[in-house]
């Protein structure tokens, strides 16, 4: 509701993009990309790594509407 400021759309971005970075971080320092890469098809079971899938698919696809509603 608040986010028609003009603060709030710069927050708001630099929210989305800081996950996304924070995610990247996490998916190559986690250890979580090497074990993709060693283990392909037991990797994709691993939890953490649906656990952070599945964080960020919810997290993104919220930014997504809010930000089609605001028409950054």
């Amino acid at each position: 509701k608040n986010s028609r400021e003009p603060i709030n759309k710069q927050i708001a971005l630099l929210i989305s993009v800081s996950y996304f970075g924070y995610f990247v971080y996490g998916m190559t320092t986690g250890g979580e990309l090497s074990h993709i890469i060693r283990y392909y098809p037991v990797a994709i079971m691993n939890s953490f790594t649906i656990i952070l899938f599945t964080l960020f698919a919810v997290t993104s696809s919220i930014f997504v509407k809010e930000r089609k509603k605001l028409n950054v």
